[in-house]
């Protein structure tokens, strides 16, 4: 997006769960209710998507050999494809693609998030002590690097504004009167 803005003063605008620019790349629902992304939106990948789902005839097709046509297509395609996954398991959806090198994943509620393993190992969830709440569960910090991982020393306060006399005042050296002044005026 940033060349495409950049140079050509592109913008993007939403397309749904579909990318608007490459074909097939979309979010599909497995028969077990697992919503899937896939993302076979180059040459390469769409040949290896069409292998997996035995479908010689896309592949095959002239008018599908290439993105453009893929992307004049997308909503044929996106049938084919939604048709396909919703016959599996989304754990075999993930399995079949990724073993084929296609890019796929899950796409996931917070509920699997929580219980995902590897989110702990990576303390990408963090329960944190809050006067106001007890303890909550807080994002971790991302990315967390190697050498220099990042860490939560307050997860702050619920009340809005309960800090403005430290950040503003004793850090950034606001006057009293500024911050009368900013309070009055709703600015914070």
């Amino acid at each position: 997006m940033v060349p495409e803005y950049g140079k050509l003063g592109v913008v993007r605008e939403p397309t749904g769960s579909r990318i608007g620019h490459a074909a097939p790349s979309n979010v599909y629902r497995a028969r077990d209710g697992v919503l899937v992304a896939i993302g076979a939106n180059s040459d390469a990948l769409w040949q290896r998507l069409c292998a997996v789902m035995e479908r010689p005839d896309l592949a095959a097709d002239e008018g599908l050999k290439h993105d453009r046509g893929r992307l004049e297509r997308s909503g044929e395609i996106d049938a084919e494809i939604a048709a396909w996954v919703a016959d599996r398991d989304g754990a075999e959806v993930d399995r079949r693609l990724n073993e084929a090198g296609v890019v796929c994943g899950p796409v996931y509620s917070i509920a699997d998030i929580f219980a995902d393993p590897q989110y702990a190992a990576r303390e990408m969830l963090l329960r944190v002590a809050t006067a106001e709440q007890g303890e909550v569960v807080m994002p971790g910090i991302s990315p967390k690097l190697s050498e220099t991982p990042g860490s939560v020393r307050w997860p702050g306060s619920w009340e809005l504004g309960r800090n403005n006399q430290e950040v503003y005042g004793d850090l950034l050296g606001i006057a009293p009167e500024e911050l009368a002044r900013l309070r009055e005026e709703m600015v914070i």
